[in-house]
C-alpha cells in the first residue's frame, strides 16, 4: 500500500457514501467498510491456507452486510496471503430493492478497484 499505515476509498450510490478504509495490522489486514448510519453489521474474518482460504462469517442481527463485506475480504486476503478482518456496517432508512442492489453492485465495483489497486502496488 502506499502509505504504510493506510488507504481510504469511497463509492457512492443514489442513497448513501460507502467508505472503505484498509489499514495495516501487524502482518495483517483490518478492512472497514461503512456507509452512512455506521454500525457494526457483520465480521469477516480470512486466513490464507496453502490452497484455500478460510473464512469466518459472523453477522448481528438481521443484517445482511456479509453479502458486500465476505468478497472483499476475500479477494484482499487472496491478493496479499495476509489475514484479512472486514468490519462491516452499511444503513439506508427504508432501502429498497435498488438500494440494495445498488450497494451491491457499488461494493463490487470497489471490490475491483482494490484489486487492480494491489495489482499496481504488489507488481
Amino acid at each position: 500500500m502506499n502509505n504504510p499505515e493506510f488507504e481510504e476509498f469511497l463509492i457512492s450510490t443514489e442513497r448513501t457514501n460507502i467508505f472503505l478504509r484498509m489499514e495495516v495490522f501487524g502482518e495483517d489486514i483490518l478492512l472497514k467498510l461503512f456507509g452512512s448510519g455506521s454500525h457494526i453489521g457483520a465480521v469477516i474474518t480470512c486466513i490464507p491456507s496453502e490452497n484455500e482460504i478460510i473464512t469466518n462469517v459472523s453477522v448481528t442481527g438481521n443484517h445482511k452486510e456479509d453479502v458486500v463485506a465476505r468478497p472483499l475480504a476475500e479477494t484482499v486476503c487472496s491478493i496479499t496471503g495476509k489475514k484479512t478482518v472486514c468490519i462491516s456496517g452499511i444503513h439506508i432508512d427504508n432501502a429498497s430493492k435498488k438500494d440494495i442492489e445498488d450497494v451491491i453492485k457499488a461494493v463490487d465495483d470497489l471490490r475491483i478497484h482494490i484489486k487492480k489497486f494491489f495489482e499496481n502496488t504488489i507488481t
